[in-house]
């Protein structure tokens, strides 16, 4: 379980079918409901440096696009409500510290875009982590559609910037190179699984199973409890009680 799933995925078929082995052996049944999803993953990232060739590797944060782009390297700070930058942003690649609000990467985005950057690589003030979250280019969540954002956002490891720092110590041109794979008509799998017990009323468990990277906290840890008070109950007979693994928390609403 502990690889990335990504809705629409063959390893998210995998995992879900794995899923229903599991809870056939303790639940009264078990079904799979689909959802139309939009598919989105990284192939490459990576970013060079012009002047020696050096090369660092990155991930791409969703749902950016496939492009490659050139500037110079400049510094970002987020300070209270404010971006710092130790340079011109027309025509720069933005280096800034991940906010520990998630959910600020978009508007960071968004608001370098508007001052001209021509990409941002986030990074984690812990080495060897690397963070993922959605960047959608709409200053608020709705149900209408967004857009993917105009430049590409990347993330990379703390060791990799404080290297590519050092060697670009002066001005240094870099070149950013990301790939990435957008489908819009994928479908996405829920499992759901029940314990019989007397009337009508309903206890909902539920958890995520798509997930970034490796996902333990987020939330493999929870898809475990589901199944560990599945078990624990296998001979409930009081309420009946749902278990919901479900698809397409961290990404994957069609029309972005």
């Amino acid at each position: 379980y502990m690889r990335e799933v990504v809705p629409g995925s063959r390893t998210e078929y995998e995992i879900v079918d794995e899923l229903k082995k599991v809870f056939n052996e303790i639940c009264d049944w078990v079904k799979i409901v689909e959802t139309p999803t939009l598919y989105w993953s990284d192939v490459e990232c990576y970013l060079e440096v012009k002047n020696t060739g050096e090369l660092y590797n990155c991930v791409a944060l969703p749902y950016t696009l496939t492009s490659s782009v050139e500037g110079r390297v400049i510094h970002g700070v987020l300070l209270g409500g404010d971006i710092l930058l130790n340079g011109d942003p027309r025509d720069s690649i933005v280096l800034i510290e991940y906010p520990s609000e998630g959910d600020l990467v978009k508007y960071i985005s968004m608001k370098l875009a508007e001052k001209g950057v021509k990409a941002i690589v986030f990074y984690d003030k812990t080495p060897s982590v690397l963070r993922r979250s959605v960047v959608v280019f709409d200053e608020v969540y709705s149900f209408n559609h967004g857009s993917p954002p105009s430049i590409p956002i990347v993330s990379m490891d703390r060791v990799n910037i404080d290297r590519l720092t050092h060697t670009c110590s002066g001005e240094c041109m870099v070149e950013l190179h990301v790939k990435t794979i957008v489908e819009h008509n994928r479908l996405s799998k829920s499992l759901i699984a029940g314990l019989n017990g007397s009337g009508e009323r309903e206890i909902h468990i539920t958890a995520h199973h798509d997930h970034w990277f490796k996902g333990f906290s987020d939330n493999l840890i929870g898809v475990e409890i589901l199944y560990q008070v599945a078990r624990s109950l296998k001979n409930w007979r009081g309420v009946n009680i749902v278990f919901i693994s479900f698809t397409s928390e961290e990404i994957g609403a069609p029309n972005y």
